[in-house]
């Protein structure tokens, strides 16, 4: 593979990037709209709960999208690939759908957590109207890498366009009616713009479809063994990692302020989450054009320095100027007094652009040396760390949930970079 120049990695990189800012606005936007209705505050708990779950259950089909970059090849990965895709997105429908059983709902909302029963109305029934997101998710993140390994990454763009088209609409038309809840606003949003965007990415990734059933003979042909040998670290990788946000929502129900840090924690998430998202947009660019004797390492480590410095100084001042404040009460909606609240937590979240662009950048060099394994132990690092600073922050330290939340996962992100740093030289 010939070196890359800045303008082929920019040219690569846009789009995905693009695509990632998009899906992170859909939280704020959404957020807004919730808090803009009828009891803000137990819906946007509601939601935050909600979310965090489908972020748990989307956990085992999150990473499918790096895997079809990196394996399919031929007529025998792509058919070992989908199928293997098809049946993990059953399983996590399924394992969701599982959840609002009565007896297992009840133990888990009321008994495990301790809600407020209003909270605990709102969750069941957002929770039947996100019941599309798992399975979508896996369905578009499969075709997404077929995309992505033909270097079709702009088709990956409109289809996020389009997923975010149908969002608004259907939020708007729901908000309008006014007879769904704000929580099962957004979830009904999120469902229907996720399946939008699934339909969408399939029909166009048809033609590269038809190309890759005719490869027959691939130089490495994928078996089922094969298949689960390099995929569970990253599965496993994304559950442990999506489970932080279930943990930290959990957590808060025992700390000061449940309530207002329940109703905040979205709000800031997803300030976070546009942070996170274009360090996130980078992997793929790396596992594909790192090249086979990663020929492109330091063009592709420089590009991914200037994008930390640049989102690095963007959220310093985010954080610790006006525009925190004009961000939570005007564009968030959010009360005076949760504006006020959301502050420190935001503050503390400032090392989320550089932590974040430094681990994705390692995980994209294990995955394209096809060592997947050490992304599972820094992931499982980073879960203890986070686990334990909760516990003795909550336990020990009189500040919010909110507050001892983001800085717990700061922590534990920073950690498994240092993990993957000392153990793994990468």
């Amino acid at each position: 593979m010939k070196q890359a120049s800045n303008r082929e990695i920019l040219k690569s990189w846009l789009p995905l990037s693009l695509t990632w800012i998009m899906m992170a606005v859909e939280g704020p936007y959404l957020a807004a709209i919730v808090a803009r209705m009828a009891e803000p505050d137990y819906n946007l708990a509601a939601f935050g709960i909600t979310f965090a779950i489908g972020l748990l259950m989307e956990a085992p089909v999150i990473m499918m999208m790096a895997a079809a970059a990196r394996l399919v090849k031929g007529k025998n990965s792509y058919l070992q690939l989908r199928r293997f895709n098809i049946v993990l997105s059953i399983v996590c429908t399924l394992a969701m759908l599982a959840l609002l059983i009565p007896g297992i709902f009840e133990f888990w909302t009321l008994s495990l957590l301790g809600l407020d029963e209003r909270v605990q109305s709102k969750i069941m029934t957002a929770m039947i109207y996100f019941l599309a997101w798992p399975g979508m998710i896996g369905y578009r993140r499969f075709y997404q890498g077929v995309l992505i390994s033909s270097k079709k990454v702009k088709r990956v763009a409109i289809g996020t366009i389009i997923r975010l088209i149908a969002m608004s609409i259907t939020a708007f038309l729901a908000f309008k009616d006014g007879s769904l809840a704000g929580a099962s606003v957004a979830t009904l949003s999120l469902s229907i713009g996720v399946t939008a965007e699934a339909l969408f990415v399939r029909l166009v990734a048809q033609k590269q479809r038809k190309r890759l059933l005719k490869i027959e003979n691939e130089a490495e042909p994928l078996s089922l063994k094969y298949i689960v040998h390099f995929y569970y670290p990253l599965a496993l990788t994304a559950m442990i990692g999506l489970t932080v946000q279930p943990l930290v929502t959990f957590a808060m129900g025992k700390a000061i302020f449940p309530l207002k840090s329940l109703a905040v924690l979205p709000v800031v998430n997803s300030l976070a989450f546009f942070f996170r998202a274009i360090p996130l947009s980078f992997q793929e660019v790396v596992i594909t054009l790192m090249g086979d004797e990663e020929e492109n390492y330091k063009r592709l480590r420089n590009f991914a320095l200037w994008i930390g410095s640049t989102l690095t100084v963007l959220m310093i001042l985010l954080a610790f100027t006006e525009l925190s404040h004009i961000w939570f009460y005007k564009v968030s909606g959010l009360s005076q007094e949760l504006s006020n609240f959301a502050k420190v937590p935001l503050m503390l979240a400032i090392a989320t652009p550089a932590s974040s662009l430094l681990l994705c950048w390692q995980r994209s060099l294990l995955i394209h040396r096809k060592n997947t394994k050490p992304v599972t132990h820094a992931s499982i690092s980073e879960l203890t760390v986070i686990a334990i600073c909760l516990a003795l922050g909550i336990s020990l330290l009189p500040y919010s949930g909110a507050s001892i939340a983001v800085a717990s996962l700061m922590i534990g992100r920073i950690f498994s970079t240092a993990f993957l740093r000392v153990r793994h030289g990468v």
